[in-house]
């Protein structure tokens, strides 16, 4: 379970390198605001969803990737 939960956590990351992209699209402004709506539901559905799976340590390490503690 956990390692579903780490790869579900991962998983969303690319979701949101699509919102930049997005807008470039030719498709209609309604379009656009859908699916921007949509791929941050799924992405947030998928991160906390990977989060409850893995477990707060697996939650903890995966933040960690992107967060980095102040050095003294």
């Amino acid at each position: 379970m956990t390692r579903i939960g780490v790869v579900l956590m991962v998983g969303s990351l690319p979701l949101w390198l699509v919102l930049p992209i997005l807008p470039f699209i030719g498709i209609s402004t309604a379009a656009k605001a859908m699916a921007a709506t949509a791929i941050v539901v799924v992405a947030e559905l998928m991160f906390w969803g990977g989060a409850a799976l893995a477990g707060p340590a697996a939650v903890r390490r995966v933040k960690s990737w992107w967060r980095r503690q102040p050095t003294k």
